[in-house]
């Protein structure tokens, strides 16, 4: 599709979503009486464009400090600004308040976000996509040759070869489904050794060396005190242990949302990361965060995406209580939101970092995915709710197999792989 057919696509799905909103929204109206009331429908959305092209960038980093401490709130609230502001202009079309503005910002972007999946679309924003991908490369490596192929591992963490058969056969997942068909793709078990949790893993996949890698957490007999990977200058200690003998994969590349770093030279939501005093490298994972949260729709869709799973979760939480068949740890409003952050902000958070690292040509880009395990811990590893966590993220893979053909300036090939996978169990307290 040429760039003009895409814009007038993405248009017409605007205008589409706009109407929709009418109807569903009782602070959203069109005001048929007046002359030209339809104009004012094809027009709202022009105009919002260009508020989202010309305000957003500048409210956006005016207020980046406190972006950055509430998680981008101010860039959601300026969505719902901007589009008030758009419907101000057009007298036919009116929006009651800002509050009815900022609820039609959730409304529309779920109904574009349907209708663009459908159409096969990556963005309902191309032309801000397309300012944020010129901008993000400012930030991407400094290579002396740009190499011909670059590489792409995903890891779905915990997640065993007989659940992802299983997700397969049920339909799930049809884009690794696909991948697999085509035969591009090959379907492998392996055994992840002992122990069997990430960091390990990582450390052997990473550095090639998981020696003396004891477990997530252990006593430290010369310190003479108790360590646990989660804290970061513990986890230092493993990765310095692992580097020491082995060669980092990640040299030059990218880490996004893992434990050990692979020697990366962006280290984004990386534990081993935090409290380095590297103010160079921080300066480039500091602006993957702003170009987050001035995308008019990844970071929106990312806040309804953790919304909805919220809500889900809290209704099959309800539900799974009531299953005595199935026996489940007990559910809590702080869990579930956990569960949320992990499962869809996250996921969301992710994925955009990965398609600003292949539109720089970054030669080797490593992500974790921790939605699937954090919901198998807690409800089952082949329940609803776990599979439910698989199809979207194979639903944004299909998207990213999709960038990794044909829209970087290098070829990737993609690896999938899981760390370690999961056995359905009683927990000892219901048990006896």
């Amino acid at each position: 599709m040429s760039i003009l057919g895409r814009y007038v696509l993405v248009w017409v799905v605007a205008v589409l979503t706009l109407m929709l909103a009418t109807s569903l929204l009782p602070g959203f109206r069109l005001d048929t009486s007046r002359p030209g009331s339809w104009l004012a429908v094809l027009a709202v959305p022009v105009i919002f464009a260009v508020g989202l092209i010309v305000l957003r960038p500048l409210l956006v980093l005016a207020t980046l400090p406190l972006n950055g401490l509430t998680l981008g709130l101010p860039s959601l609230l300026f969505n719902g600004l901007i589009l008030y502001l758009a419907a101000k202009t057009q007298p036919a079309f009116i929006i009651e308040n800002y509050g009815d503005a900022l609820l039609g910002i959730f409304v529309m972007t779920a109904i574009s976000t349907g209708i663009t999946a459908w159409l096969g679309l990556d963005e309902a924003y191309p032309f801000f996509q397309s300012i944020i991908h010129r901008y993000g490369r400012r930030f991407g490596p400094r290579l002396s040759r740009k190499p011909l192929r670059g590489l792409l591992i995903l890891q779905i963490d915990g997640l065993a070869k007989d659940h992802l058969e299983t997700a397969l056969q049920r339909g799930r997942m049809p884009t690794i489904s696909a991948l697999l068909a085509r035969k591009s793709h090959q379907l492998h078990g392996w055994h992840c050794g002992v122990p069997s949790n990430t960091p390990a893993v990582q450390a052997g996949m990473l550095y090639g060396e998981r020696w003396n890698v004891p477990g997530y957490r252990w006593f430290d007999r010369q310190a003479q005190k108790m360590r646990v990977v989660s804290r970061p200058d513990d986890l230092r200690i493993l990765e310095e242990r692992a580097a020491s003998r082995g060669t980092p994969l990640l040299a030059g590349g990218s880490c996004i949302n893992s434990f050990m770093s692979g020697g990366a030279a962006k280290r984004l939501m990386t534990v081993s990361a935090v409290g380095e005093d590297t103010s160079k490298r921080r300066k480039g994972e500091q602006a993957d965060f702003n170009l987050f949260f001035l995308s008019p729709y990844a970071y929106t869709k990312a806040v309804l995406d953790t919304a909805y799973d919220f809500f889900a979760g809290l209704f099959l939480a309800v539900v799974g209580q009531l299953d005595r068949s199935r026996p489940r740890l007990k559910w809590s409003f702080k869990r579930i939101a956990q569960r949320s952050v992990a499962n869809a902000f996250l996921r969301n958070l992710s994925f955009f970092w990965l398609k600003q690292d292949m539109v720089r040509g970054v030669p080797i880009i490593y992500s974790n995915f921790v939605g699937y395990d954090d919901v198998a811990h807690y409800s089952g590893p082949e329940t609803r709710e776990a599979q439910q966590s698989l199809a979207a993220f194979d639903r944004r893979l299909r998207q990213l197999t999709r960038r990794a053909q044909r829209g970087s300036p290098i070829r990737y090939e993609v690896v999938l792989l899981s760390d370690h996978g999961q056995t359905p169990s009683v927990p000892f307290r219901i048990r006896y």
